[in-house]
């Protein structure tokens, strides 16, 4: 069965590049999928690399305004958001894409510990444990088992 899922990772670069796992594993666990990535406008250009993602929305462009960015989201009609920032503003728009399942960490585990009120799923986990680890346990609650860790970027060769 093909899901539409909705990744929420806004920024920092170096977080953006740990989400690469679990949007990996997400691939490979349903290739016929639909995976977009939410992400705001400073890092956009890292995403234009990795070749698992289907579309990326912008957040924070000169062409978007905030509303416009939800109603986007909202006409995709997401099966699933899976927030990997773990913020009020990731937690908020997640729920604002309106997707029927939105996915987060557990309290203990959120950096903004009012962003879970914005899941209809959270998933416990090791506070201490690699972020990478964190951001793969989140998909436990989709089925998804990943036993290795890959980062899909494909860096095109320059003439």
């Amino acid at each position: 069965m093909a899901r539409s899922v909705l990744i929420v990772r806004l920024g920092a670069l170096g977080d953006l590049v740990h989400a690469l796992p679990a949007v990996a594993a997400l691939r490979d666990a349903w290739p016929e999928s639909r995976i977009d990535w939410l992400v705001g406008a400073r890092y956009r250009a890292l995403l234009d690399f990795v070749p698992v993602v289907n579309r990326v929305i912008v957040l924070g462009s000169r062409d978007t305004s905030f509303g416009g960015v939800v109603r986007s989201l909202r006409r995709e009609r997401y099966d699933t958001a899976i927030d990997l920032q773990g913020l009020i503003k990731s937690a908020v728009l997640a729920r604002l894409s309106g997707a029927r399942e939105v996915v987060g960490f557990a309290t203990p585990l959120l950096r903004e510990r009012a962003a879970s009120l914005f899941y209809t799923t959270r998933v416990e986990g090791e506070a201490g444990g690699h972020v990478i680890a964190k951001n793969m346990g989140l998909l436990r609650v989709l089925a998804v088992a990943p036993t290795s860790w890959t980062f899909p970027l494909s860096v095109p060769a320059t003439g």
